[in-house]
């Protein structure tokens, strides 16, 4: 992230913590929430560390779609003005 705003665009740098950070508390109520199993709790043969917390929803999904979420749009809006 710190080279994305040293070297690419400090805007884009600055939203881009600001919409992972958001995205993160909102993947940890939705776990909350939604209390999906992880696979290990119902075979533990696929068992590979310990974790006490939820699966569902994933963090990397969430991260990944926020991410090229932001990308998606900042492109678009590049893309527009000209």
């Amino acid at each position: 992230l710190p080279l994305i705003y040293w070297s690419v665009h400090k805007q884009f740098g600055r939203s881009l913590v600001f919409v992972i950070a958001i995205g993160d508390m909102l993947n940890s109520l939705g776990k909350l929430a939604a209390r999906g199993p992880r696979p290990f709790w119902f075979d533990e043969s696929l068992l590979l560390g310990e974790t006490e917390d939820y699966g569902v929803p994933s963090g990397h999904t969430t991260s990944t779609t926020v991410t090229f979420g932001l990308l998606a749009l900042w492109f678009r809006r590049r893309a527009t003005e000209g």
